[in-house]
């Protein structure tokens, strides 16, 4: 009996779907998991938080403070630049954040906004 109700549980326990972290991103109408996406976090920056980076769509989420933002036709040479210097907020903040009615090079109101697939996914 003990081994009937060891099968079924792990039937249950490896059937269950799997959910991707899920993150809500500013100027976005839909979530974002991040299942194929490769993540930093950045705990020398005082408001930097996350780097998050697609490669194959090359598109970059980053969360600062508590806020998500993205930036579109991103390469992969800009991220390792922005996570590799020696303030990652100052180079944000020189390379990638727009400046009042100056956009900044990754801005995603003037490059494409990659599709994503509706996932299941848990919020993050």
């Amino acid at each position: 009996m003990r081994i009937i109700a060891a099968c079924v549980l792990a039937f249950f326990v490896t059937s269950a779907p799997a959910f991707a972290e899920c993150v809500t991103v500013k100027y976005r109408d839909t979530p974002v998991c991040l299942d194929t996406f490769e993540c930093t976090e950045t705990p020398q920056s005082s408001f930097v938080r996350e780097i998050c980076f697609d490669a194959a769509k090359s598109y970059m989420l980053i969360k600062l403070n508590e806020t998500w933002y993205h930036y579109c036709s991103v390469d992969r040479t800009s991220v390792n630049n922005l996570l590799k210097g020696p303030s990652v907020g100052h180079n944000y903040n020189e390379n990638f954040r727009s400046h009042g009615p100056v956009h900044g090079p990754f801005d995603c109101r003037d490059h494409p906004v990659p599709n994503y697939p509706e996932c299941s996914c848990k919020a993050g």
